[in-house]
């Protein structure tokens, strides 16, 4: 009886010694490609590591500025406007823009984007009989997400990447970015 790997050779026999280095080509650029992935995730790790120092060092920085800011509202002495602006911009989420969410999400035919689980889910997750959705459209709950991964979100460590598929079928990837 003929084999896979007999019928693989005469193949490989035909198409001749091409078919061998394509394939030694191929194997050394899936190596390259899987340390430029492991690369990638600990740049992201970094970068998410750091922007949360940002936002730790701003706060403290700026935590002095709003105590002068109410003594000054006080005392009735004027602020300067840069002042009173980073002081603002320090209330609404350290540097003046909604959060983007602690997770990057991938899906096939889908633009990357970083948001919370729950957004996230509104996103991804249409049609997966979830509980969740104000016309019952079947939206996942972050609940239903976390039992769905198999874990709990505080056991993901920062940088580490998750490949799941939701009930609609959708594949998806995600990587925790921010604590």
């Amino acid at each position: 009886m003929l084999t896979f790997q007999e019928l693989l050779k005469q193949a490989q026999a035909k198409v001749g010694p091409e078919a061998q280095k394509a394939a030694e080509e191929l194997a050394k650029v899936r190596t390259e490609a899987a340390k430029i992935e492991e690369k990638i995730a600990t740049l992201q790790k970094e970068l998410a590591e750091k922007r949360s120092r940002i936002r730790e060092l701003e706060a403290v920085a700026n935590q002095a500025i709003r105590q002068a800011i109410q003594a000054a509202q006080l005392l009735g002495i004027e602020i300067p406007e840069e002042y009173y602006m980073s002081a603002k911009k320090v209330s609404n989420n350290g540097n003046g823009q909604r959060s983007k969410g602690k997770y990057y999400w991938e899906s096939p035919g889908l633009a990357p984007f970083q948001a919370e689980v729950s957004r996230a889910m509104w996103r991804l997750s249409h049609g997966s009989g979830g509980s969740a959705g104000k016309n019952g459209e079947g939206v996942l709950t972050v609940e239903e997400f976390w039992s769905l991964v198999g874990r709990h979100e505080d056991s993901i460590a920062l940088g580490e990447k998750i490949t799941v598929t939701l009930p609609n079928g959708r594949r998806v990837t995600f990587q925790k970015i921010e604590e």
